[in-house]
């Protein structure tokens, strides 16, 4: 799995001081998939149990137990100014149009 950061996130959290992010699909009620999907930021970059420590072109993510089942291959992290919010993307779909980072 790769994940990507395009320069437009990377601009914006390079104003914030953080070692690495955490990707985690939030399981919840009866509907199949995730219901929403959470982007932290953490101070350290250690990986939990069921955990996955991704290597990106920005700073490493780690992954929340069970990301296979709902996230693609090439996964792109992207930040849009119109929306003021982070994006969860692949190349064929958006997972999360509006990510936003916890601290």
């Amino acid at each position: 799995m790769t994940i990507t950061f395009t320069n437009a996130a990377i601009d914006q959290l390079n104003t914030e001081d953080h070692v690495a992010f955490q990707l985690n699909p939030s399981l919840g009620g009866c509907s199949i998939g995730a219901d929403w999907i959470t982007f932290k930021a953490l101070s350290g970059k250690e990986a939990q149990a069921g955990e996955k420590l991704v290597e990106t072109n920005y700073k490493p993510v780690v992954l929340g137990a069970k990301h296979e089942a709902f996230f693609k291959e090439d996964m792109i992290i992207d930040y849009s100014s119109k929306k003021n919010a982070f994006m969860l993307k692949s190349k064929s779909e958006i997972l999360s149009p509006h990510l936003p980072l916890e601290k």
